[in-house]
Order: C-alpha cells, then structure tokens, then sequence
C-alpha cells in the first residue's frame, strides 16, 4: 500500500457511509489531546515541496533518492547521471535531487522514507533576526529567539519525514503513515523537523457537542448507508471542493443538486452523438430516481447538516492542537495573514486521515495554484 492521497477526516461519513466513523476517529482525537487512554496518534502536516523518496533499494541495498515514481520501479537514482537522464527537463527538480542525494548518500538507511522539502541553502533566507522558507504556500518564519534558530540557519537543507515503507520490493512496499524523526537523520547540514505532536495529557476542554453528535448519527445511521450505492459520494465531494474554490460556506440540498445538474449538463454538452446524449440522460434520470427515492433533497439535508458539525467539531481540536505545536515559528499565508499549521495527520481506529481547514488552507492552495 503506497501512501496515497488521504482522506479529509469529515468525507468518511460520505466514502464509508456511517456516520459514526468519523465522529469515533475525532472522538479519539479529543481524547488524546485530554490524557484519556487512546491509540490515536497525530502528527502536524508540513507543506513542504516536493515530496521524495529515500533509502537503500531492498533488491540491491543500493541507496537511491527519487520522487513516488520509484514505487512503479521507475526513475530510481543511483546518481546524478541517472538523475539527468530521468529527468532532462526538469532542471529544478535535477538541481533537488542531486542536493538531496549528496546530502543523504551516505546515511545507512535502516528503511525507505517520504518526506517533504522544506529549503535547500539558497532558498531559505536566513539573518541574524530570523530565518524565513516558503516551500509550497505557506510562509514559515523561526524567529532568533527560538531555540531552533541557530540550527536552521546553518543546516544546508530542511525537510521533514511522515512515511516509513517496508517490504522486498519497491513495487509491493508497504506504507506506515506516521511521524519520523529517527536520530540517524541528525546532522549539522540537514534539518529534519519531527513532526510528532505529543500528548498534552492535561489540557481541559469540553466538547460538549460529542454527545449530541452521537444522537445524530444514531438518526443517519439507517439513511446514510444508502450512499454507498450511488454516484452521490463522488458528486458529494466535488461540491465540497466547489463550494471551497467559490468561498461559499453554506451548503445546501438544493445546492447540491443544482451542482449535480450542472456536472450533469457539462457532461451531456461535450458528447457528439445524439445517442450518446440520450444514453447519457437515461443513465442521469435513473441516477435521480435512485437518489430521491433512498435519500432525496429533505434527508439530504440532514446529511450535510451532520457533515457541517463534524467540520466544527474538526476545526475546533485543530485550534487545539495549534495551541501545543505552533511553538518556536510563525506561520503565515502567501497574503501576510497568521495562521496555524496547514493540518494534521491522526491515525486512529484503522483509519489515517487528515485534519485540516479547507477554508483557510485548501482554498489558499487552490487560489496559489490557478495563479
């Protein structure tokens, strides 16, 4: 299993159709924040650029470096020759490699890692006030008087480690989503954040809104397997995406179904036959049919007010665990606005998800990235 893309802590009461799923996994989340005896574990999500792949191939114990592309076997590097070769027309992503791998080759490499670049030298901007990077959209600044400081100003290239991979292959390679901080990594050239967010044990808060929570869910709970039969997930979470692109925070059921249409008749319009259109307006209208008839727009609207509620309940332990681990560094936005860090990673009851505001930090990807 390579580490693919994760899920939003809230769109598991859509992909698995119950929602007491995702209530249980932030549940967890409360209860590790408050000392109460968990498995969960959390750790903060770094938006560093780009991801790589490093490590000893288990085929040859030869050390490579690359990008996700080596877990199809592709584009495994050796060198810089076979750097160049593989990517000739990507002289900045050449120039990161090659960084990466003279600054790693000679680390005895126990496992295969993924982690995110955070600066190479010549992109972090460091003075004797503070040290400054920007690898992907949010600014990061380590300030003098932390106590990281010195070693970030000095250290040649920074970056922090969230998947170990194990297995006889790079292909068949088995992803452990998690932090990774191991002390093999520790030099004065590479800066390597841990990423573990450790358990206050002592914090005291209430999360009164738990329990009426599962008196909801309780009430979904014979109407949201429904879901799991029909197009409505996919649609369900491109509208989520619409509504972030558009700012708009008000969901609705007539909403959605005006989204579905449009999906609909953006579809139906790049078709070239008239059969084809036909096809597609049957395939549509049993599509309705079936949703009005096990759903329809009345309960639908209870499943987007649950759906909300979970997006506070969310976005209030990440106002929490910002609390703990927003310490030695200001963050901020591409428009100068302060901000927490761009999520967490929480695996807990099976499940690893990722906590963030889609609001504040999808929304400002998706506006840096259609510039």
């Amino acid at each position: 299993m390579k580490n693919d893309h994760l899920l939003h802590a809230e769109d598991l009461l859509i992909t698995e159709a119950n929602p007491f799923v995702p209530l249980n996994i932030l549940e967890q989340v409360y209860n590790f924040l408050t000392g109460i005896p968990t498995n969960t574990t959390v750790s903060v999500k770094w938006d560093g650029c780009p991801a790589f792949v490093v490590g000893k191939n288990p085929e040859n114990n030869r050390f490579f470096v690359g990008t996700k592309s080596v877990f199809s076997g592709k584009k495994v590097n050796y060198c810089h020759a076979d750097i160049m070769e593989n990517y000739p027309d990507n002289k900045k992503l050449q120039a990161v490699l090659m960084e990466l791998y003279d600054k790693f080759w000679y680390i005895d490499f126990p496992h295969v890692l993924q982690g995110d670049l955070l600066w190479m030298k010549d992109e972090q901007l460091g003075d004797e006030d503070e040290c400054k990077f920007q690898p992907n959209t949010l600014v990061y600044v380590i300030p003098n008087t932390s106590k990281i400081y010195n070693n970030v100003l000095h250290s040649d290239i920074g970056c922090v480690f969230h998947t170990t991979y194990t297995g006889t292959t790079l292909e068949n390679m088995e992803a452990h989503v998690g932090a990774i901080n191991p002390d093999y990594l520790k030099s004065e050239q590479i800066y390597a954040f841990d990423p573990k967010v450790y358990s206050p044990k002592n914090l005291n808060f209430n999360l009164g809104i738990i329990p009426k929570m599962r008196e909801q869910a309780l009430k979904l709970l014979q109407l949201v397997p429904a879901l799991k039969y029909l197009q409505t997930r996919v649609y369900f979470q491109q509208y989520i995406n619409y509504c972030i692109k558009k700012n708009n925070i008000t969901y609705s059921s007539f909403d959605f179904i005006e989204y579905q249409n449009s999906l609909f008749e953006q579809h139906i319009s790049k078709l070239k036959t008239q059969r084809g259109k036909e096809n597609a307006a049957w395939d549509y209208d049993v599509y309705l049919n079936g949703f009005d008839r096990v759903v329809g727009p009345k309960d639908f609207e209870y499943i987007i007010a649950y759906y909300l509620d979970l997006v506070r309940l969310k976005n209030t332990l990440i106002n929490v665990l910002d609390t703990i681990s927003v310490k030695d560094i200001a963050i901020y936005l591409p428009d100068g606005r302060g901000c927490g860090h761009e999520g967490y990673v929480a695996t807990s009851l099976g499940y690893t998800v990722k906590l963030v505001d889609r609001f504040i930090f999808s929304r400002a990807n998706f506006e840096r990235w259609s510039e």
